[in-house]
Formats: C-alpha cells, sequence, structure tokens
C-alpha cells in the first residue's frame, strides 16, 4: 500500500451484492499521490449475506479512518443502499456504465497507479479471468453477462469497477 488506510486522502467501499453469485466488498484508498490501493481484508462470501453483515465488515474500516463513500452494485432496487443508509453508512448506488467502469480500471493498471493488497486472493483470481460478453438473446433483460471460468463470477473485480469509478467520477476536486 502506498499509505495507510487512514492516511489516504480518499476513502471508499465498493460492494458488489451477491443475491446468486458471492458478495463482495472491498476497501479502497487513494493516496496523496493519487495511487490506488484495495486494502485487505476482503470481503468475498457465498450465500446469503444480510445488511448488517456488509454494515458491520464497513464499521471496520469507518473506525480507522472515515469512509466518504459506499457504492452498491444494485440492479433491481436500491434494498441494500436504503439499508446501510439506515444504518448511518454513506451509501449510495453504483456508477453502472461498464465500459467506463471498465477503462478506469485499466488506465490505472496500465499507469501503475494501482495496487491490491496480496491478501485480497479472490480479487487477485478474477484479474486475468475478467471478461464481458454480450449475450445471445437480445430481449433479455441485461445484455451483458460475465464470462469466466469455473466457479468465478466476477464479483470482486465488479466491486473494484464501482470503488474505482466513484473516485475517479465523483470525488474529483
Amino acid at each position: 500500500a502506498p499509505c495507510d488506510w487512514q492516511d489516504c486522502k480518499w476513502r471508499v467501499i465498493g460492494i458488489d451484492p451477491g443475491g446468486g453469485d458471492p458478495t463482495a466488498i472491498y476497501a479502497i484508498g487513494v493516496s496523496h499521490d493519487e495511487r490506488v490501493h484495495v486494502y485487505a481484508p476482503e470481503f468475498y462470501q457465498r450465500g446469503g449475506v444480510s445488511t448488517a453483515d456488509m454494515a458491520a465488515w464497513i464499521q471496520r474500516f469507518d473506525s480507522v479512518g472515515k469512509v466518504q463513500r459506499v457504492v452498491v452494485g444494485e440492479t433491481g432496487g436500491t434494498t441494500i443502499t436504503t439499508g446501510l443508509r439506515q444504518l448511518g453508512i454513506r451509501a449510495t448506488q453504483a456508477f453502472m456504465h461498464r465500459d467506463e467502469g471498465k477503462e478506469h480500471v485499466r488506465w490505472l493498471l496500465d499507469n501503475d497507479r494501482l495496487t491490491v493488497d496480496a491478501k485480497c486472493e479472490e480479487m487477485i483470481a478474477e484479474f486475468g479471468l475478467y471478461r464481458w460478453r454480450l449475450k445471445k438473446d437480445p430481449y433479455e433483460a441485461d445484455m451483458y453477462m460475465t464470462s469466466m471460468a469455473g466457479e468465478r463470477h466476477g464479483d470482486a473485480m465488479d466491486a473494484l469497477r464501482y470503488g474505482v469509478a466513484a473516485v475517479i467520477t465523483s470525488l474529483r476536486g
């Protein structure tokens, strides 16, 4: 990490809620020289995850250094975002534009501005596998789907994309 969590100038949490996939939550900090780092421990859990479970994990980071924004990748409403707000967490719906979000992450990687703690094993495992492809049926509700090997779904990469997009699009200036 370029600095300790509490010394970051911006601190964001990215959440990709599970449903049928794993829930992935990551703490993303930006140093004063504008390097982005994903801090351990990661939250990556299969099965049901309650809003209270998410809030408890977030509050561990918030107690060390205030989290400016929690971005939640909800596609079917704002239930989790609203629940986190009711618990006093600064949650907002994530910036969901896939191509632009992927481009932000790619730019950080290409310019050596993004690092990930080695203990974030699920995220690291997804880096080389993350792809989006169009579904064959154009009338399906969501035209895109992740295409990953094995039991991977891209949840860690989505949470990263949401956090990075929040930093680049809303926390500048």
